[in-house]
């Protein structure tokens, strides 16, 4: 079973939204879906010019068909995703948006 297009696309709305069209070229959010999970990604220019853009993981949000619900995880210390704690999951993923946006433990964007 797929994850559920409505959710993806929410997702990928919320991520081009991240960033205005006139930093683009400077920072960009991405969403990289790879069922059962889409990986939310922030992007970077090489500093140097040369090469292609770096990319750095956000969080995680983790979809269980036979539950329909996300679930949200956070980058940890050594690069692995865990499960983010202080939110449950949640059965459509605007919840969990919010809780990336809040971001009041500055696990997610620093």
């Amino acid at each position: 079973m797929g994850l559920p297009a409505a959710d993806v696309a929410q997702v990928q709305a919320w991520c081009e939204g991240r960033v205005p069209a006139a930093m683009r070229d400077q920072v960009r959010v991405a969403c990289d879906v790879d069922a059962p999970s889409l990986t939310i990604v922030e992007e970077h220019p090489p500093w140097d010019g040369a090469g292609g853009w770096t990319r750095s993981p956000v969080a995680r949000l983790r979809y269980v068909a036979r539950r329909s619900e996300w679930t949200l995880y956070c980058v940890g210390a050594t690069g692995d995703f865990r499960r983010y704690d202080p939110v449950q999951p949640a059965s459509s993923v605007g919840p969990l948006l919010s809780e990336i946006e809040r971001d009041t433990t500055a696990i997610f964007w620093g």
